[in-house]
């Protein structure tokens, strides 16, 4: 079942309740000047440890500021295909969540560790001019990744629509539960799963493992295709709302009754330690020059780097050659 949060206002929530507490990263020992740019936080389950996304900008490329409860960032495991991947902050092992092609934006997930819920444009056919074609090694998306993820909107717009996985994500013909999947679809109709309604980013769970809650945004011009372009439809929010929260509720599940979760080591063995006013650890890339990657079933790829003014890789070209790393699929050509 899934139902639209009402307007009035928690009685828990007030001011005397309530505390908020300001987030910063500081970029100096002592905590002057301009913070850092930190996103899509969460909370780990011990109630102690916050992870982020800390970005910095230096030249071309962006850069990722280690901290000391760090999230994985890395390129894609096929090409063009943009996937969410779990690292574990003790061994750093990492394992692959999504392989749907095209893109998923962040999760969440439940409180029992035992399920996702994913933010992906699977179905809409948004990318799959970009990563219908399986198994291409991400050669290219050492240069191409931001861009091709950048294809997922159309302006303000995003394609995105709420699935569900268990925890161990996309495999074989398994790709989860659309969680708004029932109903007619119509665009314009206001329904819960109206294509002209998108999910923005970010679910979250209810701390009893029984409801989803999820932001969507309605399609505005000039977003809404055509040449003209076509015109968008009107909102049947109340005050022709143009954004909304939709809560679903997970009818077949019982309230979870949870232990409390021991706090975590505030050291990462395999991270980076930063400390504030440290300068940010190069990322290593491969140097320009001309390559050879063989594929782990049969055949090979050569690879061209060239590199840019201050060294970093400007273009990057591929030849396969009856290439194959799953026994399955076979590139040949550029």
């Amino acid at each position: 079942m899934v139902a639209r949060s009402s307007s009035s206002r928690p009685t828990a929530c007030t001011p005397e309740r309530t505390h908020v507490y300001p987030i910063r990263e500081n970029n100096s020992p002592d905590g002057t000047g301009e913070g850092g740019a930190v996103r899509e936080l969460r909370l780990h389950p011990d109630d102690v440890h916050l992870g982020f996304n800390a970005f910095t900008l230096n030249g071309r490329k962006i850069g990722h500021r280690h901290t000391t409860c760090p999230t994985y960032i890395g390129y894609p495991a096929e090409s063009s295909n943009i996937d969410v991947f779990a690292v574990h902050l003790q061994t750093g092992k990492v394992r692959r969540l999504t392989s749907r092609p095209e893109y998923c934006d962040p999760l969440a997930i439940s409180p029992d560790d035992n399920w996702v819920a994913v933010l992906d444009t699977r179905g809409t056919y948004r990318q799959m001019w970009l990563s219908g074609m399986r198994h291409i090694p991400p050669i290219t998306d050492l240069i191409s990744t931001s861009i091709t993820s950048s294809t997922r909107n159309n302006g303000q717009r995003r394609f995105l629509r709420p699935y569900l996985l268990d925890r161990y994500g996309d495999r074989g013909e398994y790709f989860g539960q659309r969680i708004n999947g029932e109903g007619e679809g119509v665009p314009g109709s206001g329904d819960h799963n109206d294509p002209k309604w998108n999910a923005m980013a970010d679910p979250r769970w209810s701390p009893d493992g029984t409801q989803i809650v999820y932001g969507e945004a309605q399609t505005l011009p000039p977003a809404c295709g055509g040449i003209n372009p076509l015109p968008c439809y009107s909102s049947k929010e109340p005050g022709g709302r143009r954004v909304r929260v939709i809560v679903a509720t997970l009818t077949a599940r019982e309230p979870l009754n949870l232990p409390s979760v021991n706090s975590i080591s505030d050291e990462v063995p395999w991270g980076v330690k930063y400390s504030p006013g440290d300068i940010d650890p190069q990322r290593p890339e491969p140097t320009p020059g001309n390559y050879t990657l063989m594929g782990l079933s049969c055949g090979y790829a050569g690879v061209e780097m060239v590199g840019g003014d201050d060294a970093s890789i400007s273009e990057i070209s591929v030849v396969y050659h009856h290439f194959s790393d799953e026994g399955s699929t076979f590139l040949s050509g550029s």
